[in-house]
């Protein structure tokens, strides 16, 4: 990967439209990046169903090769922000040969609240929600309610194909089995 790329880091725990329309922008900046994919050991979960390799196949299915995809370890607990996770992820990205020119956000956190302000050698893109999208835990829901039509409208066409497999691993959660049975009752 290119030492002057952006990065973007996220569980991409249903990969969405929002998701791609992020890495979008960033790609309009800076043509090479690297995606962490956050959360990499978990998976079979309410929070984080899918593997890492699922997600990583998802998200290679919509974006171009000149953009890196490498698993990250959680260090802390979710709701964490703290400069400890900031100090692993440079850590991380020091290990990968990545010293970025261009950090993605998406403002749902204070993601620029990892890093001491000290280190920040980078330019920040903060990336608003947009109010019309869903967020992964609704399409997660959707899929496990078979509402096809919500998780289809959130997620990329290219990703459209993956339904039937994604929707088996996550109906192998006992939360989502219970919304599925709930629903056909």
């Amino acid at each position: 990967m290119s030492a002057d790329g952006f990065v973007i880091i996220g569980r991409f725990q249903t990969f969405s439209k929002a998701h791609l329309e992020m890495i979008k922008k960033a790609m309009l900046l800076c043509p090479e990046g690297l995606i962490l994919i956050g959360s990499a050991g978990n998976c079979g979960t309410e929070r984080d169903p899918y593997s890492f390799y699922v997600r990583e196949r998802v998200i290679r299915s919509v974006v171009p090769r000149s953009v890196v995809i490498r698993p990250l370890q959680d260090l802390t607990t979710p709701d964490d922000i703290t400069t400890a996770w900031g100090d692993y992820i440079l850590k991380q990205l020091k290990l990968l040969g990545c010293n970025p020119t261009l950090m993605v956000y998406g403002n749902e956190e204070a993601r620029s609240g990892w890093f001491k302000k000290e280190l920040i050698t980078w330019a920040e893109l903060i990336i608003p929600r947009d109010p019309h999208s869903c967020s992964a835990t609704v399409l997660r829901e959707a899929m496990a309610v078979n509402d096809y039509n919500t998780w289809f409208n959130g997620v990329p066409q290219e990703c459209h194909r993956l339904y039937p497999e994604l929707r088996e691993l996550l109906l192998q959660i006992p939360y989502y089995q219970e919304l599925s049975e709930r629903k056909s009752k």
